[in-house]
């Protein structure tokens, strides 16, 4: 993947770069996943994690499921994660996809920048998904692109004149 930068903020002009990690963003993921266990419910933990623990999810994984971060003058502000739904035969083809964004950096549309580079990434990365976002009625969808005029993966119709693919208008 190459990096690709994004304009999130139209009252700031802000932009931010989102692409692959590196080792050495980790000590800012683990921050900012931590922040959210401490402070959040959004991923069900009670206890941080290690730096050895989210290592060891990336290093275990990134082959078949893409991570990203969200980057703005060198620091990491957010990051995008798919990993395996469940170890059952069943659920091969699934992925469970994850965003965590910093806490000063909530409400920038950071998180919508990270998920609309991961759902592509995912999707050319492996066999999971061939779906594009598409912005209709006020909120992002995933479309199933091999459907007739779209499907939202909840099994919903689409009428295609009425979505737009990628960022909101």
């Amino acid at each position: 993947m190459s990096v690709c930068t994004e304009k999130v903020d139209d009252s700031a002009e802000q932009r931010i770069t989102v692409r692959r990690p590196f080792l050495k963003d980790f000590p800012a993921i683990l921050e900012i996943s931590n922040w959210a266990t401490c402070h959040t419910s959004a991923n069900f933990k009670i206890e941080p994690d290690t730096l050895d623990y989210w290592v060891g999810l990336w290093n275990g994984r990134r082959e078949n499921y893409p991570w990203l971060v969200a980057e703005d003058n060198g620091a990491v502000i957010g990051f995008a994660m798919a990993l395996p739904f469940k170890d059952r035969c069943g659920y091969a083809y699934a992925a469970e996809v994850s965003v965590y964004v910093s806490p000063d950096h909530l409400g920038k549309r950071i998180g919508q920048a990270l998920y609309r580079q991961l759902i592509p990434t995912l999707a050319a990365a492996s066999s999971f998904l061939d779906a594009e976002i598409v912005w209709r009625a006020g909120e992002y969808h995933l479309v199933d692109k091999k459907a007739t005029n779209g499907t939202f993966l909840d099994g919903r119709r689409i009428d295609s004149a009425a979505a737009t693919s990628g960022a909101a208008p």
